[in-house]
């Protein structure tokens, strides 16, 4: 994914997912430089922090696993539980 993705971007985002079959991000970061190595690769401890660090983007895209994707609609109060309250 990050030789089609990666070209993409200008800036390049990259954190830890709770699974047991992750990839650690550096070793994405890696993987990243090498697709575009004009992109700015960053590592975050957390999809948090990195969600902090783009609060002034007008554009973000978030692409991963489910888990990665189910962490961000919380995050983002995208997730049917937070649409009811």
């Amino acid at each position: 994914m990050c030789q089609i993705l990666a070209p993409l971007a200008r800036r390049i985002l990259l954190v830890p997912v709770h699974s047991e079959r992750t990839a650690e991000p550096h070793g994405l970061g890696e993987a990243c430089r090498s697709a575009n190595p004009n992109a700015k690769v960053e590592e975050f401890a957390s999809l948090q922090a990195a969600l902090a660090a783009t609060a002034q983007e007008p554009f973000v895209t978030v692409a991963g696993s489910l888990y990665l994707i189910g962490e961000a609609m919380e995050l983002l109060r995208l997730s049917p539980a937070h649409r009811r309250g």
